[in-house]
């Protein structure tokens, strides 16, 4: 950005950070409120622009949503930031089409490894049992080579 100061963009990724961080923290689900802009102004040590500013880079990403006159909340956390900007990516240079499916590829990749060790950690002796056959019939049967 041809305006943004070097220490102006540094502070609104740190609070950026910050609120991830807090949702995270207090293990807050989609719809749960956050607290008041003056609380995590307080909470994060930051202005009340720089509050502003990443509540609405993570609006963006649906992290967070906005309800005006009603506060804050956890947004949906979809995807669909992610495919936008990747559709919108495959729009602008379709010539290079390869890199964009390898980049989709990478992508599953980075969320399927992720979230396999807090999905593992959530099942029960079953669940797991359950999975231990699945992997070993796929192993049998040659899915997956």
């Amino acid at each position: 950005m041809s305006g943004a100061r070097p220490g102006r963009t540094l502070l609104r990724q740190e609070v950026v950070e910050g609120i991830k961080r807090y949702i995270l923290d207090e293990r807050l689900r989609p719809g749960d409120p956050l607290p008041t802009e003056p609380a995590l102004c307080e909470a994060l040590g930051a202005s009340r622009s720089s509050v502003r500013e990443a509540v609405k880079i993570l609006a963006a990403l649906d992290i967070v949503e906005v309800r005006h006159g009603h506060g804050t909340y956890v947004g949906r956390l979809s995807l669909s930031a992610l495919v936008e900007s990747l559709t919108f990516r495959g729009l602008l240079s379709p010539d290079d089409d390869f890199q964009v499916m390898a980049d989709l590829v990478d992508v599953r990749e980075l969320f399927e490894r992720g979230m396999a060790d807090r999905i593992i950690s959530s099942l029960d002796a079953g669940e797991l049992d359950r999975l231990d056959g699945l992997v070993a019939t796929m192993r049998e049967t040659g899915v997956g080579d």
